[in-house]
Formats: C-alpha cells, sequence, structure tokens
C-alpha cells in the first residue's frame, strides 16, 4: 500500500471520531448490573414463546474448523481445490473477507462466538480458564426459545472445562470420561456424532442448532488420505511420519523456516488436513439434506484462528497478532434465500452470536460486544459498517518477563487499517497486504492526534476486564495443553 494513501486513510480514520474517542467497553458495575437484568428479561420473553409455541426460526448449523487460514479456502482465492464443500456453500452464500477472531487461540475464541463478548468481557483469556456461571450463551438462550440443541467437539476440555456445553441439550463430553480417552476426538468421530444426532431428530419438529467442531488443521499434522497427493512427490522427513505435535514444532520451527523444502512439506501436511475437514464438512451438509433440514437451514463455517506457516516469521498461533492467525474465513449460507455477496468490511467472530439471536429470533441480544451481521445477508448493511473490531493476545503465565510478549498487546481494526499496539507504542498496517514488505504503513500517520485517540480506544478495552477464573484440571488435560503447545 502506497505510504501517502495509508496517511490519507489514518487521518480520515481520526476526523470521523470524536476527539476525545468513543467509549468501547461498559465497566461499571451498573452496567453489569443492567446487562444481567436484560439478558434475565430476554431469557423470560424467550421462554414465553417457548410455552406458546414451538420455535419457527431456521436451523441454524455453526461449523467451526480449528485453525483454520482463510487462504486455504478457494472462496478467499486458493486455486489448489482443498475445500470444494465450503466452497460450494460460498457460491451461493455470503462471504466476508475481512473477518478476524478475537484471540489466536481456541477456548477463548470459541468462547466469544457463542457469548458475542471480548476475551476481556467473558474472562476466558486462555486454554484453561473457565466460563462464568454470570455469562450467558447463544445455545441457553435458543435451547430456552424451543430450539433442540447440539455440540459435538474435538477439543474435549472446551465442554467439560471451559463450560462451552452449557445450554445444549446433547453434547458430546459433559465430563472427562475415561482417564485413557484422549483430549482430543478425530474428525471422523466428531462427524458420526454430529450426523447421528441430525438423524435422531426425525419427527421433531423444532428447529436445530448444531455446532460441530473439528480440529483436523491443527497440531499434530499427521498424513491422511490426502497427503501424498499434495506432497506431489516431495519425501516426508521421518520425524513428520507419526504427526508433528506442537512441542514438536515448537522445537525445530527457527530450523524450518530456513529449509524451504522442509517447510514445503509442513504446507503440504496442513493442506491436506484442511481438506479432511472439507470432506467432513460434505458429509454434514448431504445429511442434513437427507434428513429433509437444509432447505430451512442457514450454514456458517468459520475458524477460531488461522496458522502461522512461515509467514511474518511465525510457526503455530498463540500469543500472536499476526494476519495469518488473526485473519479467519466466514462464510454464511442461508438455503432460504439466494443472497450472494461478498463483504469487504470489518466484521469479528464476535459478531456470530448476536448474529445467531437475530435470526433465530428476531430480537437484539442485549450489552454485547459483538453486533448482529443479518443485513448483509439481507443485502442491506447497516450504517455502522465501518466499527471497529478488536483482537488481544492469550493470557500466558510463562511468556511474563520475555522481552516479545506483551499481555496488553492489542490489534485494532479500523477504516481498512490494522492498527497494533504493543509495549506503550503503536504501528500501522495494510491488513490486505501482509505479509508482504509493504505492509507497514511507515511515517508520521497524524502523530499526536491520531496516537491520543486510538490510545483511548486501546485503554477502553483493556479497562473492560473482568476476573478470569481457573478451570479445574486434572494432570491429563494439563498434559493435553502441554501437547497442544499451550504450555511449555
Amino acid at each position: 500500500m502506497d505510504n501517502e494513501i495509508g496517511l490519507v486513510k489514518c487521518r480520515g480514520y481520526l476526523d470521523s471520531k470524536v476527539p476525545e474517542g468513543r467509549a468501547f467497553m461498559k465497566s461499571t458495575g451498573l452496567h453489569r448490573l443492567w446487562f444481567f437484568i436484560l439478558i434475565a428479561a430476554v431469557a423470560a420473553f424467550v421462554a414465553g414463546c417457548q410455552r406458546a409455541q414451538t420455535a419457527q426460526g431456521p436451523n441454524i448449523i455453526l461449523i467451526t474448523i480449528d485453525t483454520l487460514r482463510a487462504d486455504r479456502l478457494g472462496a478467499y482465492g486458493n486455486a489448489a481445490g482443498l475445500t470444494p464443500a465450503i466452497d460450494e456453500l460460498a457460491r451461493d452464500g455470503v462471504v466476508f473477507e475481512r473477518a478476524t477472531t478475537v484471540m489466536g487461540t481456541t477456548w477463548p475464541a470459541h468462547t466469544s462466538m457463542l457469548t458475542g463478548l471480548y476475551p476481556r468481557r467473558h474472562g476466558v483469556r486462555k486454554n484453561g480458564h473457565a466460563l462464568s456461571e454470570n455469562t450467558t450463551t447463544i445455545a441457553e438462550l435458543l435451547s430456552r426459545a424451543g430450539y433442540a440443541t447440539g455440540s459435538f467437539v474435538s477439543y474435549r476440555g472446551m465442554h467439560y472445562n471451559c463450560g462451552l456445553d452449557r445450554g445444549f441439550d446433547a453434547a458430546s463430553d459433559r465430563d472427562s470420561g475415561p482417564l485413557e480417552a484422549p483430549s482430543i476426538r478425530d474428525g471422523r468421530a466428531v462427524t458420526d456424532l454430529a450426523v447421528d444426532w441430525v438423524e435422531s431428530l426425525a419427527g421433531d419438529d423444532r428447529p436445530a442448532f448444531l455446532w460441530m467442531h473439528l480440529f483436523e488443521p491443527h497440531t499434530p499434522y499427521e498424513p491422511n488420505r490426502y497427503t501424498e497427493r499434495l506432497l506431489d512427490g516431495r519425501a516426508l522427513p521421518a520425524v513428520y511420519a507419526d504427526g508433528l505435535t506442537a512441542e514438536e514444532l515448537n522445537g525445530i520451527g527457527l530450523a524450518v523456516l530456513q529449509r524451504p523444502e522442509e517447510l514445503a512439506v509442513m504446507h503440504a501436511l496442513y493442506d491436506a488436513e484442511v481438506q479432511l475437514a472439507d470432506q467432513y464438512v460434505g458429509e454434514l451438509i448431504d445429511t442434513l439434506a437427507r434428513a429433509g433440514r437444509l432447505d430451512n437451514s442457514v450454514v456458517i463455517v468459520t475458524s477460531d484462528h488461522g496458522q502461522g506457516l512461515g509467514d511474518e516469521r511465525v510457526l503455530a498461533h498463540g500469543p500472536v497478532l499476526t494476519e495469518a492467525v488473526l485473519h479467519v474465513p466466514m462464510i454464511v449460507r442461508d438455503f432460504r434465500n439466494g443472497s450472494t455477496s461478498r463483504i469487504a468490511d470489518n466484521v469479528s467472530v464476535v459478531d456470530l452470536a448476536p448474529t445467531l439471536m437475530q435470526l433465530a429470533l428476531g430480537l437484539p441480544m442485549p450489552e454485547v460486544d459483538g453486533r448482529s451481521l443479518t443485513d448483509y445477508l439481507n443485502g442491506s448493511p447497516s450504517g455502522d459498517a465501518e466499527r471497529d473490531t478488536f483482537a488481544e493476545v492469550a493470557l500466558r503465565e510463562n511468556l511474563v518477563g520475555r522481552d516479545w510478549y506483551d499481555p496488553d498487546a492489542l490489534a485494532v481494526y479500523a477504516d481498512g487499517l490494522k492498527f497494533i499496539f504493543e509495549h506503550d507504542e503503536f504501528r500501522v498496517f495494510d491488513p490486505t497486504s501482509i505479509p508482504s514488505a509493504a505492509a507497514e504503513i511507515v511515517g508520521d500517520p497524524q502523530s499526536e492526534a491520531l496516537a491520543a485517540y486510538l490510545g483511548s480506544v486501546a485503554e477502553s478495552y483493556l479497562a473492560g476486564e473482568v476476573e478470569s477464573r481457573d478451570a479445574e484440571l486434572s494432570d491429563a488435560d494439563i498434559e493435553a495443553l502441554r501437547s497442544l503447545g499451550y504450555l511449555q
């Protein structure tokens, strides 16, 4: 991006804001009291709807594919044909080109999807935190309104540790199960559970809310039926033969960046996992069609975060604010109509819960950080299309004290630009050209005035923090976090 154009955009962004900056976070006790009162009122309303008649909204199918980069989908320009099922949804749906996550970590990002709150507002700031009982999820609201609700996840701890099974009539993991049960369920098993649940609803006239979570593109990178074709004759190093874990990746990461051929192998393994996840998406869509539910369904495909594969010298994800990690796919296919569009405005996974609320019940979700995206789905975007979105880093106690880690680091997406606040400084980027050398906008972006305004936005966001609560983790849970790279 040309630096002069970038500076003009920075100035335009500043001019569009009131001098003192808008108060983003409502952190007083009085606002929290009103939040709980409003949630109680909505819950009472939807419970009344349930008593009066069965809910009449569409089936809502939320598919989250862990660690899925947007640039692996044909809908986002990839020509390798890795995701035919998802691309078919995109062709007749709405593609959000600039969707971002709230954090490059699984539990916090999914909690934001299901609550409409940023991590500092719902308190789940790392894998290992538990959701407060005082925070209401979209599943709870839809269940009270008469929806059949089912959740089937790969990362089992999101249910029994984090508490994201709340509100689901059927959930894959109410407790940890046998000691020998693996922490991660493979996509084949998750898809079978979801398919069985959809088929069990035969004769049930309630609309369904289904959340299916797949883990395939996350480490460990394990060879599968698609790997050989994608390797294209490259030899598979012995260390990768049984699946490359996050621990192993942390150990060899810097060396791999210096070996282009080995990095290409890692890309091939990752792409094969993406293709396998897409296969499971297609199987679920076929099941919905056979069950007679697809024509009245809204299907959403997104990810909790992406993955660094050498971009900006990052391998993996977690406490970073790089675009390979924060930019995620978001595709919405409403089978009730033929609305198709591509949206370039800033949106976030935090917008999902209020969007689902509006789709299902025609109601706003009170006092949340996200906004409903239904106007985009109907072809009539609202006046706040340029609303800012935010992303923060995971809370990682083991990294405190390292020069590169700032637990208060924050990314703000606004007016087509990305502002990163880190170590009491901020930088400006064009997110569409990252990781190219032209990504960072150098120069003085209306220095003092813009810095003061953006600083107030960042301070308001950081001031909205609620107390986090550690989940009760067994030795097996802790070992799972370590194997997945979240503990060292």
